[in-house]
């Protein structure tokens, strides 16, 4: 599964440019989000995020761009989990996480931070 943008969304820009796929368990998240489960997407995003961390896609100069938009993905990911669950103020840290970390990527990209925020 990879991660797909509408087109005429702002994003568009940024999504045609940088193509990344989906982790398994980014998937299995998005598909217990679908499936409303949001406590049990909760704990496998957040353990799909502490997985990236340990495989060293910690933001750096030789992979900023593809490993922010995988690192954004999964603190959308949380954020949605939050926000269903009510915890708002969590689920808004998160969603300017991932769009930090959206920024960053699409700085180093040469993209327009504009077409890049969420």
């Amino acid at each position: 599964m990879e991660l797909n943008i509408a087109p005429g969304d702002r994003d568009a820009d940024f999504a045609s440019a940088i193509t990344v796929p989906l982790t398994p368990l980014q998937s299995e998240a998005i598909s217990l989000i679908r499936s409303k489960q949001y406590k049990s997407a909760e704990y496998v995003g957040t353990f799909a995020l502490s997985q990236q961390q340990q495989a060293g896609q910690q933001l750096n100069a030789s992979n900023v761009t593809t490993d922010g938009v995988s690192l954004s993905i999964t603190y959308e990911i949380l954020a949605d989990c939050s926000a269903k669950t009510d915890q708002y103020k969590r689920a808004l840290w998160l969603y300017r996480r991932a769009a930090g970390l959206r920024h960053v990527a699409a700085s180093t990209a040469g993209i327009s931070p504009n077409h890049a925020a969420s």
